[in-house]
């Protein structure tokens, strides 16, 4: 398959300026300001006109509840498992699948069936094994075998600070993140804990820092995500990632809903303003998971809160378009070990891309060269849905 994207304003997510695009065979070939085709060898290429477009790579969402969340206020706030069109239309070409509070009705097992089912739709596929328990519920019995034998294993999710899960001692905590540090280096994966925290569960911060300076571990290792649910928390988590550590904004977690909440672009501007390592920070939607709210109502969140906040930090904060559309594609990528092949334009990794309007409205989306999304239309037909 070729296709040749002509004259779109490439950012990737550097201002790359307007250039032509050539992919053959799901990855980028050459990027240059005129790319001509020779009939012979480029016969049934594609031909894409892309001026007034922006040329994107496609987003990374590390946190959805893949085959639905929620379930903590009972049986009817438990929420469908994501369609693959929900994620086409929001711009995202890879995600992570979670699981969240329930582990009863929901299972590893299911949520790496849902994984291979995407990726034979044309997405990238992930998940993280683990959960809120401690211990962490696994695949094969061990957090290490998991991310060693299994692909889509990425890394190991846990939970911190919620008052209807286990507190894990010192001990335990320093004994898991030994544990993903060495099935990064078996496996060759840049394995992370990816660690949900409540909003009171700043003061695990300290302990966090504490184990990896005790076990000369790097603060890569450990993503503290959610950080926005309150401001004593996101303040305490920009000291963390001061220090070297990785944090991720939750764009479902804003006002008016959560009142107490920082707006996820907000927060984008004041670490910016702060001047912290730009690449120390992601967004990721926590889709498809429920929250029951103060007034009873329940929040069914969605993927495309990824795009609308993104667009935001844009168009409402002011943020350089390739600060805001970074921390959704090359920081995602280099979080999750895949900065060499997504979340980049350059020659040699996948050809995922996304077009945009100026307005930065979604008309197109590919994977791997291959359309997901054609002038606003969901190009393949989701058989789960």
């Amino acid at each position: 398959m070729i296709t040749l994207i002509q004259g779109g304003h490439l950012y990737g997510p550097e201002d790359l300026g307007t250039k032509d695009l050539l992919a053959i065979n799901g990855k980028i070939e050459r990027i240059a300001d005129e790319i001509k085709l020779s009939d012979g060898a480029f016969r049934g290429a594609e031909i894409v006109p892309a001026k007034g477009k922006l040329v994107f790579p496609g987003f990374i969402d590390q946190h959805v509840h893949t085959i639905g969340g929620g379930g903590s206020g009972g049986p009817l706030t438990r929420v469908k498992e994501v369609y693959f069109r929900d994620v086409v239309k929001s711009g995202i070409t890879t995600l992570v699948g979670t699981l969240g509070t329930d582990t009863v009705s929901r299972s590893l097992e299911t949520l790496l069936v849902k994984a291979k089912a995407l990726n034979l739709s044309g997405l990238n596929s992930f998940i993280y094994t683990g959960s809120l328990h401690f211990p962490p519920p696994t695949l094969t019995g061990s957090v290490e075998k998991d991310i060693v034998l299994i692909s889509e294993v990425v890394g190991l999710k846990a939970g911190l600070g919620e008052t209807v899960f286990a507190r894990p001692d010192l001990r335990e905590l320093e004994n898991l993140f030994t544990e993903v540090k060495r099935a990064g280096s078996l496996s060759g994966k840049n394995a992370v804990v990816h660690v949900h925290m409540a909003a009171s569960a700043r003061e695990w911060i300290q302990t966090i820092e504490s184990i990896l300076e005790g076990r000369d571990l790097s603060p890569q290792i450990v993503v503290l995500t959610h950080v926005n649910r309150s401001p004593e928390l996101l303040e305490r988590s920009f000291a963390y990632s001061r220090k070297g550590g990785r944090i991720d904004v939750t764009t479902c977690v804003r006002p008016p809903e959560r009142p107490t909440a920082v707006k996820p672009s907000k927060a984008l501007r004041r670490y910016l303003d702060e001047g912290l390592p730009p690449g120390h920070i992601t967004f990721t939607s926590d889709g498809n998971a429920s929250r029951v709210l103060a007034n009873g109502v329940v929040d069914y969140t969605s993927v495309g809160s990824l795009l609308e906040e993104f667009r935001d930090c844009v168009q409402k904060e002011g943020i350089p378009l390739p600060q805001a559309l970074a921390v959704i594609t090359r920081n995602a990528a280099d979080r999750l070990g895949l900065a060499k092949e997504r979340g980049v334009l350059r020659e040699g990794s996948f050809a995922d891309l996304a077009l945009f309007t100026e307005n930065l409205e979604l008309s197109d989306l590919m994977a791997g060269g291959k359309w997901l999304l054609r002038n606003g239309i969901v190009a393949p037909v989701d058989p789960l849905e």
